[in-house]
């Protein structure tokens, strides 16, 4: 999942986490949240550098970290990422 995120294959990666997360077996951890957090963060700033922000983009980084959070899965991420994701909620940014 984080050779796709790092490739640019966030689709991919978010097909990848969806499986993770049904199977019981493989399931998720804070390292498969953060990991789709972050391609999810990415591709939120591309599109806003882009010129053509899109609203799903940031639906998806806003839900991604409210399921972090409830996980208690917040410890892993970033200073600056949590700070970003904190401003972006606060409408700051």
């Amino acid at each position: 999942m984080e050779s796709l995120i790092k490739a640019d294959n966030v689709e991919k990666a978010e097909e990848v986490f969806n499986q993770m997360q049904s199977d019981e077996v493989i399931g998720t951890n804070a390292r498969s949240y953060s990991s789709i957090l972050s391609g999810y963060v990415a591709s939120a700033c591309n599109s806003i550098l882009s010129g053509h922000p899109r609203y799903e983009e940031h639906v998806k980084v806003e839900n991604m970290f409210d399921l972090m959070l409830e996980k208690d899965y917040n410890d892993p991420l970033d200073e600056d990422l949590n700070y970003i994701l904190m401003r972006i909620r606060k409408g700051l940014v």
